[in-house]
């Protein structure tokens, strides 16, 4: 058995990695997810690191305004709305059109009790996992803060119940200690709405479960064979799914989820939470946790947050928010924007599969010009040599990405129609061969 600050410390480090691990994948569809990275998942977004977003820093805020204002779900909103708006000024790189506009709505001086706007979105089920783990032995309480969270950015019961439905399955990882049965998930998903959507997904959950369908047959069951948007009904369903198709089994949960594609870092988020809370911190695998680098969000930071919300002589006590150097916040939101923008430049082009073979052809194709250029002394001391030089640069290096399949040198076929820009630079389309990356690779491997 767990102890809670084990648990807590899992839920919070779960949601972490779940989110960093799923966000370089965020808005791909399932079958081109497939054709990049083949069912491998580790940490990509930056140099073989993950980095968090909004998911996780909503579970840091909501977590900190639960150790100031444990007592009073008014207070508690009106709390959750300041770290709302600050986090909302500090330009955050990923971040909902409903959440935006609920923080624009309470920078303009509206009452957090009417700054949501109308919205079927998942971002209050990311957050409130947390909520649930905390008011595990207290379902009046845990209602109520789960619905202050909720209506401070969306309204609709789309929203809400998928909010209602993440913090139910938290509360009963932690008033069982363990993974909870399958059976009493779904009767408590069942009494959290009367809408007949709502009832047809719980329906067709069991029916997959009990079948033991894959978690992408199940996304098929739902109309997501192509990915899993970002409707709250689509989301959190994907989500619980995955948990309760591999009880106690992290890897696989959060695995089986992030290969429906679409809405990855939120489902990563939700799925990680719960996964994270029924095996605990040392359950999440180390090639995944290790490489989760942040800050000043650290995971140092995270594991203290969860350590004070489990702390049982001072639950429902109001405590000392885990102090965080807010400074560092803004430049550390401008490096995660240009990464983001970085990788979304990145999908033009199509999937690296070999990225040691992409960077030594890369190389070639630009010293490649430096070669042919230079093995012509009539150019050396050319007033145009400069001039061949960038051409030569922009037409092999434009080939290796523009003709993919094409040989290694392809570039050089797009020189001889720059090259009368120049009249010395023409002498070179005729010269003697230079020895081509063909001569030292055979066989080179295609990149894209």
């Amino acid at each position: 058995m767990l102890a809670n600050n084990v648990r807590f410390s899992g839920l919070v480090l779960g949601t972490a990695v779940g989110d960093a691990l799923g966000l370089p994948a965020e808005n791909l569809s399932a079958a081109r997810i497939q054709r990049r990275w083949h069912g491998q998942w580790r940490m990509r977004l930056l140099l073989g690191r993950g980095l968090i977003s909004d998911d996780t820093e909503h579970t840091l805020m909501v977590a900190q305004a639960l150790l100031a204002e444990p007592r009073d779900a008014p207070a508690f909103q009106r709390l959750l709305a300041r770290k709302f708006r600050w986090w909302f000024a500090a330009l955050p790189a990923g971040v909902g059109l409903a959440t935006a506009k609920a923080c624009l709505k309470l920078w303009v001086g509206i009452r957090p009790g009417n700054s949501a706007v109308k919205s079927a979105g998942s971002g209050p089920a990311m957050r409130s996992a947390v909520i649930g783990a905390y008011f595990a032995s207290d379902p009046g309480k845990r209602r109520d803060f789960v619905l202050a969270s909720s209506r401070l950015t969306h309204r609709g019961w789309q929203a809400e119940t998928a909010a209602l439905a993440v913090a139910e399955a938290a509360a009963l990882i932690l008033l069982e200690q363990k993974h909870p049965d399958t059976s009493a998930v779904l009767a408590r998903l069942r009494q959290l709405s009367p809408e007949p959507e709502w009832q047809n997904l719980v329906a067709t959950m069991e029916t997959a479960l009990l079948a033991q369908a894959s978690v992408p047959e199940f996304a098929s069951r739902l109309g997501l064979q192509r990915a899993v948007s970002g409707y709250a009904l689509h989301v959190t369903p994907v989500a619980l799914y995955a948990w309760l198709r591999h009880p106690g089994d992290f890897r696989a949960a959060l695995i089986s989820a992030l290969a429906c594609g679409g809405d990855t870092d939120t489902v990563g988020a939700i799925v990680g939470a719960l996964a994270g809370a029924s095996v605990g911190q040392e359950g999440i695998p180390a090639e995944w946790l290790n490489p989760l680098w942040e800050w000043p969000r650290s995971r140092t930071f995270m594991v203290q947050v969860a350590q004070r919300l489990a702390d049982p002589a001072k639950t429902l006590q109001p405590q000392t928010p885990v102090p965080c150097f807010w400074p560092g916040i803004p430049p550390r939101n401008l490096l995660f924007l240009v990464i983001v923008l970085g990788h979304g430049f990145r999908r033009l082009f199509r999937p690296i599969k070999n990225a040691a073979n992409f960077l030594s052809r890369l190389t070639f194709q630009c010293l490649y010009p430096v070669m042919v250029t230079f093995a012509h002394p009539q150019l050396c001391y050319s007033s145009h040599v400069v001039v061949v030089l960038v051409l030569k640069t922009a037409g092999v290096v434009s080939g290796l990405f523009l003709f993919p399949h094409a040989p290694p040198s392809v570039g050089v076929y797009l020189f001889p129609a720059l090259s009368r820009l120049t009249p010395h630079a023409s002498r070179i389309t005729h010269q003697p061969r230079v020895p081509s990356y063909g001569d030292f690779h055979p066989s080179p491997t295609l990149l894209f």
